[in-house]
């Protein structure tokens, strides 16, 4: 058992060391090679081998699913993806027990924070934030949008695509308002002196 153990322990670290895993990816790697190599094991016993591999893991923190789970939202962001696509690429790395509210608090507080959902005055904030975001990457790659009804429609699945909410995406190929600039009544002007 101890060679299991120690087997899977070196295992376990380089395979975390190339790159962040979650736990049912560690833990389907640990079964294939247990399974492999130590056949003779009885199963019990080797899935009892890779629990404590596994908590061990976490407890020196080099498996941690919130970590991860940030990093991923995080790269969606960066990448011009939406919620969703983050949210899908959780599921897809088998990360557990998050649901689509709770990856679009994450992505729009700019993954920063896990703790208490952001106040609604930040809610509105990160909303706008994101449909800029959809607006940078339509003007990118879909520049005549807004000349054409077919194109614009492509724009919107290609967002939809992306993991934006339908909503987000139609907002996002609307023309941004226009703000208002008021002249200053206090500014010198070019004949007075001061």
């Amino acid at each position: 058992m101890r060679e299991l153990f120690e087997k899977l322990w070196g295992a376990a670290l380089k395979r975390i060391s190339l790159r962040d895993r979650s736990r049912a990816e560690l833990q389907e790697f640990l079964e294939a090679l247990s399974k492999a190599e130590f056949e003779s094991i009885p199963v019990e016993d080797r899935q009892a081998v890779i629990a404590s591999v596994l908590e061990k893991l976490e407890s020196y923190r080099y498996l941690d699913e919130a970590r991860l789970a940030g990093a991923l939202i995080r790269d969606q962001r960066m990448a011009s993806r939406g919620p969703r696509a983050a949210w899908m690429k959780l599921k897809k790395r088998k990360i557990r027990g998050w649901s689509l509210e709770q990856v679009e608090q994450v992505w729009r507080a700019g993954s920063e924070s896990f703790g208490a959902p952001p106040e609604e005055e930040e809610q509105d904030q990160a909303r706008g934030e994101e449909i800029e975001t959809a607006r940078r990457w339509v003007v990118r790659r879909y520049p005549q949008a807004s000349q054409s009804r077919t194109k614009q429609q492509k724009a919107l699945a290609a967002l939809v695509r992306r993991g934006y909410s339908f909503a987000v995406a139609r907002q996002a190929l609307q023309p941004p308002p226009e703000v208002e600039v008021f002249e200053n009544e206090h500014a010198p002007s070019g004949d007075e002196s001061p």
